[in-house]
């Protein structure tokens, strides 16, 4: 079991193991959440490399006004 503490400040060390696994540095953003009186921490920098891969490749090409049209017609 990881553990920290908490100190006067109200500040908490991530132990290494998590900041490591999670790919956290200096200056990343964490979001907290609190569910069912648990505390959730969330990175929230995430970089655009990350993210590739995410979505599947659409079976059709699509152009530029096509993926604009479809934006337009969801924000309506």
């Amino acid at each position: 079991m990881l553990q920290s503490t908490m100190t006067s400040r109200g500040q908490i060390t991530i132990p290494a193991e998590i900041r490591e696994k999670l790919h956290l540095s200096t200056g990343h953003r964490l979001e907290f959440l609190l569910e069912d009186g648990c505390i959730l921490i969330l990175p929230i920098n995430k970089s655009l490399r990350s993210l590739k891969g995410i979505l599947a490749k659409p079976n059709i090409p699509l152009t530029c006004q096509e993926i604009n049209e479809i934006i337009k017609n969801v924000s309506t």
